[in-house]
């Protein structure tokens, strides 16, 4: 299967981050959690993990996938385990393998 079969119907994917003190990302489906440290968005493309210190949202527009963090961010992780329409495991599952 090649990458244009395998994308399938996903939703476009973008993230910016600006001088580490901003994300903008746009396909957000879920966020599955969010405090002062951590965000964890799932996406089309799988789990997006944003960490740092003294994050904020400031945009949450789901029904157009939109999500904007402000703080200072350290890192951004992705697990391709496809998001809430992914393989059907548990957060906690995805996250210990």
């Amino acid at each position: 299967m090649d990458r244009s079969q395998e994308k399938g119907n996903r939703k476009p994917h973008q993230v910016t981050v600006v001088d580490c003190h901003r994300a903008e990302i746009t396909g957000v489906l879920h966020v599955e959690n969010f405090d002062r440290e951590t965000a964890v968005l799932w996406t089309d493309y799988g789990v997006l993990t944003i960490s740092g210190r003294d994050l904020h949202i400031q945009q949450l527009e789901l029904p157009e996938g939109r999500f904007a963090v402000e703080g200072q961010i350290s890192g951004l992780v992705w697990s391709d385990q496809g998001g809430p329409r992914g393989k059907g495991k548990s957060f906690w599952a995805r996250l210990v393998q």
